[in-house]
């Protein structure tokens, strides 16, 4: 999916060249199904470094976190199917550890909700209308300060021990019960900022917004 074209660019560049426009050049890509077709990248980005998942068709997202967590240490940390539209979104830097999220009621996707002072407090799945604070819709889009690292890395290894855990979202380990609370705060992007693709039906609703707007 990150490889796919939306008119003349890829899914993936649109990230690396929001990247490349904060100053960001140190990146590094977790490549999984068919992992040998994102050498075609290093035409046009030569920076680009790669590690391979050798067990991306039963294991989940969170091993190939895992697998990366010794260069995660005040970095981002984005997911494959987010197509950039607002490069601004990522910065030089941030000071603490975030998730962006595009503020609103979220009825059927990963959500969560922050108190007055923009830290989370709770991430879900589903109808939490109960739930108390602001709801914002989860962007595959992080940052990670070196100290919460730290932390992530122990509880993975602790969680993957567990094979039931191989197919969990890494965004909710901070989450669990079992988890110290790491204190992470919600970055606000507006819902024109970034888009999510999960069907053939939303990259063909992106494409055709793209084509004539």
């Amino acid at each position: 999916k990150p490889m796919v074209k939306v008119h003349d660019k890829r899914i993936i560049e649109t990230q690396i060249d929001a990247l490349h426009q904060a100053g960001i050049s140190d990146i590094t890509i977790v490549r999984g199904y068919l992992g040998h077709i994102f050498d075609e990248l290093l035409l046009k980005y030569s920076n680009l470094k790669f590690i391979d998942n050798p067990d991306w068709d039963n294991k989940g997202a969170i091993v190939s976190t895992h697998l990366a967590i010794d260069l995660l240490a005040n970095a981002y940390l984005t997911e494959g199917d987010i197509y950039i539209k607002n490069p601004n979104v990522i910065r030089p830097y941030e000071y603490r550890s975030l998730y962006c999220g595009i503020p609103g009621e979220v009825a059927e996707d990963w959500h969560f909700y922050t108190d007055e002072n923009k830290q989370i407090h709770t991430l879900a799945h589903g109808n939490t209308q109960t739930l108390k604070g602001l709801p914002h819709k989860f962007v595959g889009i992080m940052y990670w300060s070196k100290k919460h690292v730290v932390q992530l890395k122990q509880d993975l290894q602790q969680f993957l021990q567990n094979p039931d855990n191989h197919q969990r979202f890494q965004e909710s380990l901070p989450f669990d019960e079992s988890t110290k609370d790491y204190n992470i705060f919600a970055k606000h992007l507006d819902k024109d900022d970034v888009t999510e693709i999960d069907t053939f039906q939303e990259l063909q609703n992106l494409r055709n917004i793209i084509l004539t707007v």
